[in-house]
């Protein structure tokens, strides 16, 4: 999640938005979102909420209640699909937490090997069905030469009509640090079947 998270740190850097939120900063016109103690927005794309009860010694599994925003949720860990507009409980076995894109999120993500920080030569980019537009930023992770201009935003954007979806990604500079021959894996999730 590495470019995920620093795309969502310049977002904190440029816009002031924090990477961990509480729900009422995105949802203010909606009272559940203040009664929500132990849930967040993880950057502008997933929802969040920490497992905080007991693990059931019968289905080896802990039952955490969300309150989900209108839309469609999709678990990244199980892919199952849930109806926004309402309160969920969701059972999580004790390797896996809670943690829901929203209808329509783009999640770029580094498939090189490793944990590393540098912009990554393979990038995979989780796609869910949906209408959103997101930027991905890099910079070469070492200097202050950002402020200078040298980084680079490519927008990813992702459109549903009917039955079509539609992926697009744009802009973007041609910086140094930036790998020019770069493999882009993109994972469509919530999708039933397609056509090539």
């Amino acid at each position: 999640l590495v470019p995920y998270i620093y795309s969502m740190n310049y977002r904190t850097y440029n816009d002031g938005r924090a990477l961990c939120e509480p729900m009422y900063y995105s949802y203010p016109e909606k009272a559940e979102a203040f009664d929500c103690k132990n849930e967040y927005m993880f950057g502008s794309e997933l929802l969040v909420c920490p497992v905080t009860t007991k693990l059931d010694d019968k289905t080896k599994t802990a039952a955490t209640k969300m309150w989900l925003p209108e839309g469609r949720w999709t678990n990244i860990f199980d892919s199952k699909i849930y109806k926004g507009g309402q309160e969920v409980v969701i059972n999580s076995p004790i390797n896996t937490i809670p943690a829901l894109a929203k209808e329509g999120a783009i999640i770029p993500m580094s498939a090189d090997e490793g944990n590393g920080w540098g912009c990554p030569e393979h990038l995979k980019i989780d796609i869910y069905r949906g209408t959103n537009t997101t930027d991905f930023y890099e910079d070469d992770g070492e200097s202050g030469k950002y402020k200078n201009g040298e980084y680079s935003i490519t927008k990813m954007s992702v459109k549903e009509e009917g039955d079509k979806l539609t992926f697009t990604i744009s802009g973007g500079k041609s910086l140094d640090f930036i790998p020019t021959q770069r493999k882009y894996t993109l994972e469509f999730k919530d999708v039933e079947s397609f056509e090539e």
